[in-house]
């Protein structure tokens, strides 16, 4: 149990950030003994947003890393995760595509990926890139997306814009980061360009796996040249996320046909889903699908699959609302770092429970971490689903 109202710093949380947490300030609410958030207290970051509820009574923290908007949030989370980094990412914040592409480079780099305005450099984002020390800037996404303005923000504070990734695009977008970089992992991953959730759940493991990512167009479908990319490419894993109305099953086919064997189907809902395999004959190669009932369950089953399969861990836990998207985009190279997986969650205490319990219990019974994050503010999340998801994950 962490002693009276001392900040007890995790182990996973940078050198950095411990030595520059200012004072704490107590802060007490009304005391409710069904709430564990009902006694908290805050550490002011740099940038003077108290950031960092934690309970008092109880062998576990609950932190909170919200920002006045996503941009503001953008640097909390990068403060969080970097001492400092000499590369950084720039993608708009004002849309997904291009940032959750970014994921898989972001790891490549080792870099955190940084929102911006289209046609400005946010000042908060300016300090944080000041912080880092970074010198080189990699662009995602066009001049409508990132805009000439952004670039001589970042010249004023000194970064070299190294190089700057777009396609016609969301789709050539995410193909030009592919071809323009070496170094990839052993595993792709193919999910929906059209809408955020599926992908914003799997960005950790993009970055911990420096996973490329190819998205599918509205239908499911993936388009000729990232076919031809994937078959030449021989990855040894490709993991499709999304049932086939977001990712069709004409793409699953199509990777049977290029000799991968159909692994177990990973599905996790109120039932638990069910699992089989398709075997092809002498196939050393294998691709997942990783589904739920919704974008919920997705992200539970992903985070179930992740951890039975590439280490992760449920310690530091991250929480992000399933309902938007910068949250979650900002979270996944935070938790692809220290390989800890992210949830998307609901406002419904109900369903928030039912997530969180099925990535918390195992065959070897409930593995409990120290450590849970919730990312965006408690208009994202509200108190009461925070509750709900922190008696379930942490009680």
């Amino acid at each position: 149990m962490k002693s009276g109202l001392s900040y007890g710093t995790d182990d996973f949380m940078s050198d950095f950030y411990k030595s520059n947490l200012a004072d704490t300030v107590q802060i007490p609410l009304a005391i409710d003994a069904s709430d564990p958030c009902a006694i908290t207290m805050q550490a002011v970051n740099p940038y003077g947003v108290a950031s960092t509820p934690l309970t008092t009574e109880t062998p576990y923290e609950v932190l909170s890393l919200s920002g006045d908007n996503r941009y503001h949030t953008s640097t909390l989370i990068s403060f969080r995760t970097f001492i400092s980094s000499s590369d950084i990412i720039i993608a708009t914040g004002a849309d997904f595509p291009d940032a959750l592409a970014a994921s898989g480079l972001a790891g490549l780099l080792d870099a955190p990926v940084l929102l911006t305005a289209p046609d400005y450099l946010p000042e908060v984002i300016a300090a944080e890139i000041t912080r880092l020390g970074a010198t080189r800037a990699f662009i995602v996404g066009g001049p409508s997306a990132v805009g000439a303005e952004v670039g001589q923000g970042l010249a004023t504070i000194g970064v070299t814009i190294e190089g700057r990734y777009s396609g016609d695009n969301r789709f050539a977008t995410a193909r030009e980061i592919y071809l323009g970089n070496d170094g990839w992992g052993n595993l792709a991953i193919i999910a929906s360009g059209a809408n955020f959730a599926d992908a914003c759940t799997v960005a950790p493991i993009a970055f911990s796996e420096k996973a490329p990512l190819f998205l599918v167009n509205t239908n499911g479908m993936l388009d000729n040249e990232s076919k031809t990319l994937i078959a030449s490419a021989g990855f040894e894993t490709l993991l499709i996320i999304g049932g086939t109305s977001a990712v069709s099953q004409e793409v699953e086919d199509w990777t049977v046909d290029l000799g991968y064997r159909l692994g177990e189907i990973i599905g996790t809902d109120e039932n638990q889903g069910e699992s089989y395999e398709r075997q092809v004959e002498g196939a050393a190669r294998v691709v997942f699908r990783i589904e739920g009932s919704n974008r919920y369950w997705t992200s539970a089953a992903l985070a179930n699959w992740a951890i039975d399969n590439l280490g992760y861990t449920r310690e530091g836990t991250a929480v992000a609302t399933g309902s938007n998207f910068p949250d979650a985009l900002c979270g996944g190279y935070m938790q692809g770092k220290r390989k800890s997986v992210l949830l998307l969650s609901d406002t419904g205490r109900e369903e928030a429970c039912g997530i969180v319990a099925s990535t918390a219990v195992t065959d070897t019974g409930t593995m409990k971490p120290e450590t849970l994050i919730y990312l965006g503010g408690e208009a994202a999340l509200p108190r009461s689903a925070r509750a709900a998801i922190t008696d379930v994950l942490m009680g």
